[in-house]
């Protein structure tokens, strides 16, 4: 997903890339990494796990969305992508509706991703992580 991003920001200008080190623990204590080739690098063939790590946290409470909101608005980020399973992607369409109603220009994408294949829906094809564990697995 990083390398995807990455392509998409040199395809485009003034478009910069940051991370939450271990995923939602670092959007609400801030602790942020400029995503970037150079940093990426020597974590190419192993992807965002291992670049940023990631948290069990859920991103339910109010107190959880104005702070994701304070954080958002302060650094100006036009968007928050949110890659996990069916807990994230809920955290992700629940805290959509948080911004849009309280005038977060901070768009909110989802992305799935299970290595348990969990996520099923008529537009979801398949999920980051599914196909790679199948490989491995098989």
């Amino acid at each position: 997903m990083i390398d995807g991003l990455l392509r998409f920001q040199k395809a485009r200008k003034n478009i910069k890339l940051y991370g939450f080190i271990n995923g939602l623990t670092g959007l609400m204590k801030e602790n942020i990494v400029e995503i970037n080739e150079e940093s990426f690098k020597p974590f190419r063939n192993l992807g965002g796990y291992d670049y940023l790590g990631r948290s069990h946290d859920y991103l339910r409470t109010l107190t959880e969305q104005k702070q994701a909101a304070k954080v958002c608005k302060e650094r100006g980020y036009g968007g928050l992508v949110m890659i996990g399973a069916t807990h994230t992607l809920s955290d992700a369409c629940s805290l959509s509706e948080f911004f849009i109603a309280n005038d977060v220009e901070t768009r909110v994408v989802g992305i799935p991703a299970t290595v348990n294949g969990n996520i099923r829906h008529s537009f979801i094809s398949t999920s980051i992580g599914f196909d790679t564990a199948s490989k491995v697995y098989s």
